[in-house]
């Protein structure tokens, strides 16, 4: 299931759609493998150094919107715990 890196792996902005599709989906697959049964699904934001963000997700993406807002309440209200 993971690839196997021998070489730093090509960067984001260095690959094409199917291959951006192909290494998202790798790590959206690894975060099943641990997933704890109550688990809904999951949504993977990668920020790029460039100032892009890519994401994907496990859940209906109409959902998302009013999750992430939600999110970024709470980091506004600093109401975070470190992990």
């Amino acid at each position: 299931m993971a690839q196997n890196y021998e070489e730093s792996p090509k960067l984001l902005k260095d690959m094409d759609e199917s291959e951006m599709r192909k290494h998202i989906v790798m790590q959206l697959s690894l975060l099943q493998c641990v997933a704890t049964p109550d688990t809904l699904g999951h949504l993977l934001v990668i920020l790029q150094d460039d100032g892009n963000a890519q994401y994907c997700g496990t859940v209906d993406l109409k959902s998302v919107p009013s999750a992430l807002r939600e999110l970024a309440d709470r980091i506004e209200r600093q109401d975070t715990v470190t992990r």
